[in-house]
Order: structure tokens, then C-alpha cells, then sequence
């Protein structure tokens, strides 16, 4: 079981007012697939987190470093020669898992970094600090070692680990007592979906009224398209698996921001935009494995001449994540950082100036992603996005990716019959949804919720996670009016809403197991809040990530109280209609 630090400092932190001064966040995140060797000690790890969370143009300090790390499973006496790596053949996931892997507690002792600063402090809901003791175990060394790299200016708000994965966030002692709603979970996707060498780790908490999440990943190995496909699949069940927050809701439905990071093992495949490359590989391969060996040597080849000529546009045009990402198979709706550097694997270690395994094709493995709400998206901006070829103990460069993020826009719900408005919604219907049962079909119905959290209510019986009533047997369903619940929104500041979004969560309902998402979609209040009338909504479902989930429509009206009076169309405080809106 995973061991982990929650420390949801200060009871219940500052409240920002929507429009009053609230600091922008320097935000460092970090990714690296360690290769189960030793790190570098000492001040070794300065040029992929600043030695005491120091900015290298001399402008300050980092407010939040998150550090998500891989492979970072490693011995005392390990070596960058001796260490291995998941990526060796394409048996290795299967032949790992089937022997235990290198999780539990087999590693012994790493030497202890070379004292630097003082240690980073976990700051409990007390208020109090205290040197960490949560990491003492020698399998999370590489914890401890970044804790010690960053110093006493720094406090552990939560981590996380699952077999050789790690995932801590740190932040500046400034902000001590701002920090609330800590969480973490994990996702296991190795071998048959459970074992915990592949698959994801994730914690969110919020900081000045704004939600942040962090995820850091190590999905499928190796280059062939079946090995892409589960890619895909593990994303998806990292977003479904790991829930932290509004548990009906994935990661990419409820926060401000979101950031995803990892070994996420996407390749370069030259058949990607290039037919004739593609016919060449699929006759290769139809040869056997002599043709495919010499194909794979050709197009090596090419892909060198492209990294050595620095034409990394060029190279990004045949890249797996991207061109997944295009398709909407895959990372649907966030950001995925460009690299404008040479790609981070596989390399030779003990090389500074990145030499590539002969067996493997140069690839950008190692990604950072983000995503935002839409009336959040304006809050954040990313400052760089590199690799660090200094570090050589790994046959992977690590990368880093810097962001500032405006805070303050959140706000606590406050529920006032009197003041508060209601939505309406009519014609609500989805269409082309995904068949969640075995026999092909689906019993949807839709839950409403919001960012943040709690903002509504059902308008008739005040029960908090409003929903429709179930449609049976269909991925085309189409609600009644009257099966539809009146939304009591929590605010009845316009400036509050217009910060604010509806989350329409369409869900399978199942009797002898639990019910199954299908698919969310995102509106900004914003679009309510100050019209004058209805307004028509079409959202395309967004299914933990993958599009062609179907697609949801319908007509949604905010209803404002005047004088202390309900506005016509009001249901707050009647009786609920015969059959709305309960799952059954």
C-alpha cells in the first residue's frame, strides 16, 4: 500500500476575494525516469531543481515544485552500467511483473545525499513544523534527496509512491498556511491493469482559492502501434482510477489547472504523416524480421540526421503523442508543451552530449502536459520547457517545465433562497454516446456538478450532486423536461459565476456493479451569468481524455431572484416532481 504525506496546512487557509490581490505562483514541475540507478548526489540534481528552489535568472524563488519520478528503484551499490531499464526488450513489462518487479522493500540503503541546505519540513493541519520522518524508509531516498536539495525554506504539502514511482509537492514557506483539500491517489496499469510498474500518481490541493493537480505517469513501453494504443488506454484509466476531489469526476473535469508528466513513452514513428514511409514499414515487417531489422536501421538513421540538424519541427511531425492528440485518441483538451530540444531517449548514460542506443529510435518519451478550466486558461502561462543533459545516470534526460499561475479566483458556495439564482434546463439530450454495456447499449443519465465544488444543489429537494433520471437501453437519450432537476446555484455574485463552470457528467447506470462514466463536458458560467434569456448549448463529450464519446445538447437559463422573490420558472422550496430526478 502506498505510504503518503497529506498535510493540509492551516484549517481553512486564506480567503481571496474575487478581485482582491492574490499572489501569482511560480510553479516548477519535473520529470524524470531515473533508471533504477543512483542519482547524483550532493548538488548534482541543480541543474534539474534549483539548489534551495533558487530561479536561475537570480529573480526569486519557486513557490510550488511538484517532482514526479520513474524507474526510481535503485540499490546502494547500483552503478548507470548495472541499472536497468523497462525499456531493454519488448518482454520486459510482462517478464518483470511476472517475477515481483522491483517494488517492495528489497532495495537497500542509498547513501545519504551530501549535506546541503537543512531539510524541507512537513507542515501538519496544526500549523506546526517538524523535520519529516515520513520518508525515513530507504526505498524513497530520491524523496528525501529532494527534500534536502530544496532545504528548510521548503515544507512538503503531499507525495505519493506506487513500486518504482514518486511523486512529491513541495512549496515555499511563505505560503505556509495556505494550502487546503489535500489529496493523492494512484492507478496501476502494468500487467493485467493492476501491477503498479506502469500507471499513474496523482495530488491535488488548492492554494488561495485556486485548484491545482498534479499527475505524474509511466505509461507502456516500446514503439510498435499495439504498444501506442495502450498508451492511450492507461492515460484514460489513470484519469478514471486515480480520483481525488469530486469523485464522480475525473482530473481533467474539476481543477483550475492540471498538470500531467511522466515517461509517457510516446515515440517517433517516420510513418506518421508519410505514406510512402508507411507502406515501406508494413512491407518491412511483412518480410520478417531481417526486413524489419534493416528497415529499422534506415529510418534510425533519417531520425538522427533530423536531431542532429536541430530540425526538431521536423521530427515532431512524426511524433505518436501529437499525431494521438490530433485524432482525439488521447490527451483531448490539454496542452501538450512543444520540445525544442534533442530528444530525451534513449540515450547512453554517462553522456552529457546525448549518444542514442543503436536499438532504439530517438524519441521524446518524456512530456509535460497542462490543461485549464476555460475561464481559468488566461491564469496561466508557461515560462520554459526543457531537457537536462547534465545529468547522465539514466538512459533518460530529465525535463522541467516552468509556469506562472494567478490565483484567487475561487470562492466558498453560500446558499440563500432569497438571493440565489437557479438553472433552468430544457431540451437536454446526447447522442453517438459510447456503449458501456456488454451487449452494446447503455443506460445513461447526467450528474451536475461544478467547479468549484458544491456550487449546486437541486432546486426542489436541496440534495447536493443534482441528476436526471435514467434513460434505458440507448446511446441516444433524450430527457423529459420534468426528469430534468432545477440547479440552485451557491453564489449570487455575478463577478463569483462568472469564474465559475457546470460539469455535465453523463454516467451509465449499472445494477450489480458500479455505475460507469461516459463522458463530461465543461461550461463556463460565464455564458449564463449575464444573458438575458436561454441559451443553447453542444458539447462534444470528453471521455478521460478520448473524443468519440458523443456529443450533449440542451438549453440552459440562470433565473435571478428580484426583491427576495423567485423569478418565474422557480421550483426552490416546492415539493419534487413525481419521478425527478433520482437514479431510480
Amino acid at each position: 500500500m502506498a505510504l503518503q504525506v497529506q498535510a493540509p496546512v492551516g484549517a481553512e487557509g486564506v480567503d481571496v476575494a474575487i478581485g482582491a490581490e492574490a499572489p501569482t505562483l511560480s510553479v516548477l514541475t519535473c520529470s524524470w525516469n531515473v533508471g533504477n540507478a543512483l542519482p547524483p548526489t550532493g548538488d548534482g540534481l541543480a541543474p534539474w531543481i534549483p539548489l534551495g528552489g533558487k530561479k536561475a535568472d537570480d529573480s526569486g524563488f519557486y513557490d510550488i515544485i511538484c517532482c514526479g519520478m520513474q524507474e526510481c528503484e535503485y540499490k546502494a551499490g547500483d552503478t548507470a552500467q548495472a541499472a536497468h531499464s523497462d525499456d531493454d526488450s519488448e518482454e520486459d513489462d510482462e517478464r518483470g511483473a511476472a517475477a515481483g518487479g522491483g517494488g517492495g522493500g528489497a532495495a537497500a540503503a542509498a547513501p545519504a545525499p551530501a549535506p546541503a541546505p537543512a531539510p524541507a519540513t512537513d507542515r501538519r493541519a496544526s500549523g506546526q513544523s517538524r523535520t519529516s520522518t515520513s520518508f525515513a524508509d530507504p526505498h524513497f531516498h530520491f524523496l528525501k534527496q529532494v527534500q534536502t536539495h530544496l532545504g528548510a525554506d521548503y515544507f512538503v504539502v503531499g507525495w505519493t509512491e506506487l513500486v518504482e514511482m514518486r511523486l512529491i509537492v513541495l512549496a515555499h514557506t511563505r505560503h505556509d498556511g495556505n494550502f487546503t483539500g489535500v489529496e493523492v491517489a494512484h492507478s496501476a496499469c502494468g500487467l493485467g491493469g493492476v501491477y503498479g510498474n506502469k500507471g499513474g500518481l496523482v495530488c491535488k490541493f488548492s492554494v488561495y482559492n485556486t485548484s491545482l493537480c498534479f499527475t505524474s505517469c509511466h505509461l507502456a513501453a516500446h514503439e510498435k502501434e499495439k504498444f501506442m494504443l495502450r498508451r492511450n488506454s492507461d492515460v484514460a484509466e489513470v484519469m478514471e482510477e486515480a480520483l481525488v476531489g469530486n469523485k464522480k469526476l475525473d482530473i481533467a473535469s474539476q481543477f483550475d489547472h492540471s498538470f500531467f508528466m511522466g515517461d509517457l513513452n510516446y515515440r517517433t514513428d517516420l510513418a506518421i504523416g508519410d505514406a510512402e514511409e508507411g507502406a515501406a514499414k508494413k512491407k518491412a515487417a511483412d518480410g520478417g524480421k531481417k526486413d524489419e531489422k534493416a528497415h529499422f536501421q534506415k529510418s534510425r538513421e533519417r531520425v538522427l540526421k533530423l536531431v542532429e540538424e536541430k530540425n526538431y519541427a521536423k521530427l515532431l511531425q512524426h511524433d505518436q503523442l501529437l499525431q494521438q492528440q490530433r485524432l482525439g485518441k488521447v490527451f483531448a483538451g490539454w496542452t501538450d508543451l512543444v520540445p525544442d530540444f534533442r530528444p530525451s531517449f534513449k540515450v547512453k548514460r554517462a553522456s552529457v552530449a546525448e549518444q542514442y542506443n543503436e536499438k532504439r529510435t530517438p524519441s521524446y518519451c518524456d512530456r509535460i502536459l497542462h490543461r485549464s478550466l476555460p475561464s481559468a486558461a488566461a491564469d496561466l502561462t508557461n515560462s520554459f520547457f526543457a531537457s537536462v543533459p547534465d545529468l547522465t545516470t539514466s538512459d533518460h534526460k530529465p525535463v522541467h517545465a516552468a509556469f506562472e499561475v494567478k490565483t484567487g479566483r475561487g470562492f466558498t458556495p453560500a446558499f440563500d433562497n432569497d438571493t440565489c439564482p437557479e438553472i433552468r434546463v430544457t431540451n437536454l439530450k446526447a447522442s453517438n454516446c459510447k456503449a458501456m454495456d456488454p451487449l452494446g447499449g447503455s443506460d445513461p443519465y447526467v450528474v451536475f456538478a461544478s467547479a468549484p465544488d458544491g456550487l449546486l444543489r437541486d432546486a426542489r429537494s436541496a440534495k447536493v450532486s443534482p441528476k436526471t433520471r435514467v434513460i434505458s437501453s440507448t446511446l441516444n437519450p433524450e430527457w423529459k423536461d420534468a426528469q430534468v432537476p432545477n440547479l440552485l446555484v451557491g453564489s449570487s455574485s455575478a463577478q463569483q459565476l462568472d469564474t465559475a463552470h457546470l460539469v455535465l457528467a453523463v454516467i451509465d447506470y449499472d445494477t450489480t456493479s458500479a455505475d460507469d462514466p461516459m463522458g463530461y463536458a465543461i461550461i463556463p458560467l460565464s455564458k449564463l451569468s449575464r444573458a438575458d434569456g436561454p441559451v443553447a448549448f453542444s458539447e462534444e463529450l470528453n471521455y478521460h481524455g478520448q473524443l468519440e464519446a458523443g456529443t450533449i445538447t440542451g438549453t440552459l437559463e440562470m433565473l435571478w431572484p428580484k426583491d427576495g422573490q423567485r423569478p418565474a420558472g422557480s421550483v426552490v422550496g416546492n415539493p419534487p416532481a413525481n419521478g425527478c430526478c433520482t437514479v431510480m
